[in-house]
């Protein structure tokens, strides 16, 4: 029997048509349709004495603020406290803003993110972590380091191509007692 449990979900949270892309401040850009989705994923795990969280999502960030609020209402949720979970980005440049403007002209212009899609993401990203915590099983951990470098087309030096690089990616893998990753 593990003394681990893990869950997981994942939502799509990709923006309606007019929303605003982050990633290049200097040329405005708004959506025009999903040609790849974005998603978030949430993976959770308990050992008995601790559960906790990690979010990932497909944006180029996450402000501060909004990963207060959802921690907030995750501690009144009772589920999970909201100091346990972590949030990350993958720092897309085709994703919408969800963490303010920070180029000077937006500043000047009082432009910003837009409050209906922050809102709806926020909703969605906290469902997303009551959702993994709620289909918690039996899991093992397995990790190791895989190689992904230059040759792939990934991990290398983009200003010197033959110079120094790191090819190593570490994995951290989670498995059901089944043996299913």
């Amino acid at each position: 029997m593990s003394s681990l449990r893990a869950g997981s979900a994942v939502v799509e949270i990709s923006p309606g048509k007019g929303v605003e892309l982050a990633g290049y401040p200097h040329f405005p850009r708004h959506n025009t349709g999903v040609h790849d989705p974005l998603y978030a994923g949430c993976i959770a795990l308990d050992d008995g004495r601790t559960r906790l969280a990690v979010v990932t999502m497909d944006l180029l960030f996450f402000s501060k603020k909004h990963v207060r609020e959802v921690r907030q209402r995750l501690d009144r949720s009772g589920v999970i406290r909201g100091a346990n979970v972590m949030f990350c980005c993958s720092h897309t440049h085709s994703g919408p803003w969800a963490s303010g403007r920070l180029d000077l002209e937006a500043l000047e212009k009082g432009l910003g993110q837009d409050g209906a899609y922050v809102s709806d993401l926020k909703e969605r990203v906290y469902r997303l972590i009551l959702d993994a915590c709620g289909n918690l099983s039996d899991a093992a951990l397995g990790m190791g380091v895989g190689v992904c470098g230059r040759e792939k087309g990934v991990g290398g030096n983009r200003r010197e191509p033959d110079g120094p690089a790191d090819p190593s990616v570490s994995v951290l893998a989670v498995q059901d007692l089944s043996g299913a990753w």
